[in-house]
Parts: C-alpha cells; sequence; structure tokens
C-alpha cells in the first residue's frame, strides 16, 4: 500500500488489517481521497498508532472513513416500589437511547467517546442525570447505583402537595398507565401515597456516588 499511487479511492474494509501506518507512508494519498477501514480489527484507542496516523491522513485532506468509535455506559437502577425497570427511558446527551434491560441493570452501547450526558426518566419518578460521563473506546464506563425516588405523579419534577392531591383524587382501582398509580400496581392507594410524602419536596433521583 506504501508504494501505490494515484488512488483516489481505496476500499479495505474487512481485511483483517491492524496496522494503517503503510497508509501513511503512500504520498500519493491527499486532498479529497476516500479511504475506507471498517469492519477491521484496528486498535482505535485513544493515543494509539493507529488513531495518530489516522488523523495525520486526515490532516493531509483524506477522507477516512473507520468502524464508531464508541463506549459503553453500566448502570445498576432502582425502582422505588417496583420489582423491575419496564418502561424507563434512557437518553445520551438528550437523544432516545435503546439499552439493554434486565431486571435492575442497563447496559447503553454505541455511546462516541468523550464525556456525555446521561438521563433516566419514568411517569411518576423523578429525573435521574448524570453529566460527564467518560467514555472510553470499546470499554464500558460503570456508574455508581442510582435509585429512582417515586411520587411525581403530575411529573412536574418535584414532589409536592398537587401530587398528593392529584394521587388522593384517584384514590382506588385504577386504569393502567395512571398517573397516580406510581407503582404500576393497578391501584392508587396508601403505597402510592407514601412514596410521594417520603420523597415530599424533592427534585431528582439521586446517584450513590
Amino acid at each position: 500500500l506504501s508504494s501505490l499511487t494515484e488512488l483516489g479511492g481505496l476500499s479495505l474494509g474487512g481485511n483483517q488489517i491492524i496496522d494503517v501506518s503503510p497508509l501513511v507512508q503512500n504520498s500519493g494519498l491527499g486532498q479529497g481521497d476516500i479511504v475506507w477501514l471498517g469492519n477491521n480489527p484496528l486498535d482505535l484507542r485513544q493515543g494509539s498508532q493507529n488513531r495518530q496516523d489516522i488523523e495525520t491522513l486526515k490532516t493531509r485532506g483524506v477522507m477516512v472513513l473507520h468502524d464508531p468509535i464508541v463506549g459503553a455506559v453500566h448502570i445498576d437502577v432502582r425502582m422505588q416500589g417496583r420489582g423491575s425497570l419496564s418502561g424507563v427511558a434512557v437518553y445520551v446527551n438528550g437523544n432516545r437511547a435503546q439499552p439493554s434491560i434486565t431486571d435492575v441493570n442497563i447496559l447503553i452501547g454505541g455511546i462516541p467517546e468523550g464525556d456525555s450526558t446521561i438521563s433516566l426518566e419514568m411517569p411518576g419518578y423523578l429525573k435521574a442525570e448524570r453529566t460527564g460521563v467518560s467514555v472510553a473506546y470499546a470499554q464500558t464506563t460503570t456508574l455508581p447505583p442510582v435509585a429512582l425516588l417515586g411520587g411525581d405523579a403530575n411529573n412536574d419534577g418535584i414532589i409536592d402537595v398537587a401530587d398528593l392531591v392529584l394521587a388522593a383524587g384517584q384514590f382506588g382501582p385504577s386504569a393502567p398507565g395512571a398517573p397516580a398509580d406510581i407503582n404500576g400496581d393497578g391501584v392508587v392507594n396508601i403505597m402510592d401515597l407514601a412514596l410521594a410524602g417520603m420523597n415530599f419536596g424533592k427534585t431528582e433521583s439521586p446517584w450513590t456516588g
């Protein structure tokens, strides 16, 4: 590769390439050229020789296309009054994510390398948000556990008298998804009022660290 010239485009995807330095040595690659390196086992960690070589090619005007430089985030999550995380919405930098969710674990993949903001939202619960989450290429960042606090029946971001009034007004059997049925058991009762009472005045769900 280092000796080939007059290369307007070079498709090297899926060729088990682990070293792109020969491309840097090729003086024929320059402004306007395109190199496709997807589906190769390249070490693209921050500071790796491949990352440096790719940046060198880019400074020469070469468009280098490669697999996304992404990592993952793992979170241990609890929701007061519930035994599963069904219905929890996960956001990365304001965009809805499609994570893998088990009973109490959330794994978010495909997060760009760098710092991100992770948010967890659930109707009836206070939002949990963590900024400055550092994500590294091909690595999984484990965040401290977080507990989603229930009782925000009107979903206005604070648990206050309005939530207690709403719950009292809907007391008894409820339709699926009823705002005041915080724990989702099909009835608005003392358990839902207790969640609002124990979290009265709070505006966010806390992380443990």
